[in-house]
């Protein structure tokens, strides 16, 4: 989380982590940040994607796939 926090602008880690840590409804976040409602929720899904793609990647780092068994001719 720390990784993508770094390289998303803060009002976008903070409609994430309004809605999705603390689970304030999207109406609220919005109010609070000063956004569309449809923003919050964009936003919040744009991190979401961040996230998972960073843990496939460290999970793709920690198991390599098999190297292939030479061919025989």
């Amino acid at each position: 989380m720390a990784v993508v926090r770094g390289v998303v602008d803060p009002a976008t880690w903070e409609a994430f982590r309004l809605t999705a840590l603390e689970g304030m409804s999207g109406a609220e976040a919005a109010r609070r940040l000063g956004k569309q409602i449809a923003t919050v929720y964009v936003l919040r899904s744009n991190v979401q994607k961040r996230l998972q793609a960073a843990v496939a990647d460290l999970e793709a780092a920690r198991n390599p796939p098999a190297a292939e068994p030479p061919r025989s001719i």
